[in-house]
């Protein structure tokens, strides 16, 4: 039976809104407009293939966790194992090279590369330099440590990568 009491808690409201467009700051000083991206806008945009064969990779380096605080039993990413499996890192850095243009807004970032498949096989080629647009960031002008915070700003990190595979 219905509480005649109800009053609903906020913690919805609490969330940013997906989309919503926001001046920030990277690790290396470089400010951006930058929007957050959440699981359902990533399938609109056609990066959750990388994106869930990323995470069944990422789930072989986790490490159970005890509550505490308040906060129940759970997994978290375990970043020392994770940064010794090369192939782990390679995807990594793919799916958040392709995510990144869909995160900054301004400047203008594009992905550095092509990929153009061919039967079963992916072909991959670097933009040269001379084949570059001026006034247009390519991902791999920007530096690891900023594409990773940006990625970790926008979508909440690896870790709700994990909870949406669950």
């Amino acid at each position: 039976m219905p509480s005649t009491h109800f009053t609903p808690n906020n913690t919805w409201a609490s969330n940013p809104a997906t989309g919503v467009e926001e001046e920030v700051t990277t690790p290396s000083g470089q400010t951006c407009r930058a929007k957050r991206m959440s699981i359902e806008s990533m399938i609109s945009a056609g990066l959750l293939a990388e994106a869930d064969a990323l995470t069944a990779t990422i789930t072989k380096h986790t490490r159970k966790v005890r509550g505490a605080k308040g906060k129940p039993d759970g997994e978290e990413v375990n970043t020392a194992s994770l940064l010794k499996d090369p192939n782990a890192i390679t995807d990594l850095i793919t799916m958040v090279d392709k995510i990144v243009p869909h995160i900054v807004v301004s400047p203008s970032v594009q992905l550095h590369y092509t990929e153009t498949t061919v039967g079963k096989t992916k072909v991959t080629k670097i933009i040269p330099a001379e084949n570059r647009k001026n006034g247009i960031i390519y991902t791999d002008q920007i530096g690891l440590e900023d594409k990773m915070w940006l990625f970790d700003w926008a979508s909440g990190g690896l870790n709700t990568m994990l909870a949406f595979r669950g």
